[in-house]
C-alpha cells in the first residue's frame, strides 16, 4: 500500500531507462521479507508474499545483480526471488506459467515488461484482452511493467491498445530525472487510475548506485522535471511556496489561472497548510506532505 491493489494487477508505465525494473525487483522484495522499515515508505503485507519475477528483457545474472543491489545497500539478509526467463507471450505460456506458479507458491507476479509479455500489435485489442484472460486465471496479484505512448507528449500513457489501461485497476506512470554520468537518479511515481482506492499523492524516491550496491532513499516527486505540472493546482501552489514566501501575482505569474488561484489559496489556508503573512505574501505553514 498505496501501490498495489491485493490480488489485481497494476501497471506501472514509462520511458526506457527509467529505473522501472530496479523499481520491480525493490517492490517485490518490500512484500517477500516483507520489509517493515522499506525506503519505498510502502506499507508492506502482514505476511511474506512469493513474488516470482517474469522478465521478457533481462537475463537470470542481470536480475541476480539487481536484487544484489539492494541487499547489500540496505543490509538485508540474503534471500532468494523466484524468477523466469521468458521467450513466448503470456497467453501462450499460460500452462508453464500456472505450473511454475503452482510449483513455487508465487502469490506476486512482476511481468517485465507488458509489450512482450502481450506479443502482437499492441495498438488491436486481441493482444490486451488475451493477456489479461490468460492473467485472471493466475489469480495473483500482479504488478506490470509498461512503456509509454510516444506520440502523445504531454499526455503520456501506457503505450498501446486503451484496454490495457482499462483492465488494470491501478496504474502509475514513473519519471525519472537524472545528470548525465550520475550515479544518482530520481524517481517520481504519479498515480495515474485507481478503481478500488482514491487516487494516491505523488511517490518519490533517490536511487544511489555503487559498484555493488544501491541505496533508496524517499525523496520529493515535484523535483523531477515535468511533475508539478501534472499534479492539482493546491500541490502546485505547495510546491512553487516550498521555494520562499510568495504573493499572489507571483503565484497567479508562475502558474496561471488567475481566477482559480485565490480560492484555492483559501482552501490551503483552511487546511491550515499555508499562512498569509504580515506582507500579504503566501508561505507554507508546515512541512507535512499530504496529497490534495
Amino acid at each position: 500500500h498505496p501501490l498495489m491493489p491485493l490480488g489485481m494487477p497494476t501497471i506501472i508505465y514509462g520511458d526506457g531507462g527509467s529505473a522501472k525494473s530496479i523499481l520491480g525487483i525493490g517492490f517485490g522484495l518490500t512484500c517477500l521479507l516483507p520489509w517493515e522499515a522499506n525506503p519505498f515508505d510502502l506499507i508492506p503485507p502482514p505476511k511474506s508474499m512469493c513474488p516470482l519475477y517474469l522478465d521478457w528483457e533481462m537475463d537470470l545474472p542481470t536480475f541476480k545483480y539487481r536484487l544484489q543491489l539492494y541487499l547489500k545497500g540496505h543490509s538485508l539478509p540474503a534471500v532468494e526471488m523466484s524468477y523466469r526467463r521468458c521467450y513466448l507471450p503470456l497467453a501462450q505460456d499460460l500452462e508453464h506459467i500456472q505450473n511454475i506458479v503452482a510449483d513455487t507458491g508465487a502469490d506476486l507476479l512482476i511481468v517485465d515488461s507488458l509489450g512482450a509479455a502481450t506479443g502482437g500489435d499492441l495498438n488491436q485489442s486481441e493482444g490486451p484482452l488475451a493477456f489479461f484472460a490468460a492473467l485472471r486465471q493466475l489469480n495473483v496479484t500482479a504488478l506490470v511493467i509498461a512503456h509509454t505512448s510516444k506520440d502523445r507528449e504531454g499526455d503520456r500513457g501506457v503505450y498501446g491498445n486503451v484496454h490495457f489501461r482499462n483492465y488494470a485497476r491501478s496504474v502509475w506512470e514513473c519519471r525519472k530525472q537524472q545528470e548525465v554520468d550520475a550515479d544518482d537518479l530520481y524517481i517520481a511515481l504519479l498515480h495515474r487510475k485507481a478503481n478500488v482506492s482514491k487516487e494516491f499523492k505523488p511517490l518519490g524516491f533517490h536511487l544511489s548506485f555503487s559498484p555493488n550496491s544501491l541505496l533508496v532513499q524517499q525523496a520529493d516527486p515535484t523535483t523531477v522535471a515535468g511533475v508539478i505540472e501534472r499534479l492539482g493546482l493546491k500541490a502546485q501552489i505547495r510546491a512553487l511556496l516550498k521555494l520562499g514566501p510568495q504573493n499572489i501575482h507571483d503565484i497567479i505569474k508562475a502558474l496561471g489561472k488567475p481566477k482559480q488561484v485565490p480560492p484555492r489559496l483559501s482552501e490551503l489556508k483552511a487546511a491550515g497548510l499555508v499562512v498569509l503573512l504580515p506582507d500579504k505574501s503566501w508561505a507554507l505553514s508546515s512541512p507535512r506532505q499530504e496529497g490534495e
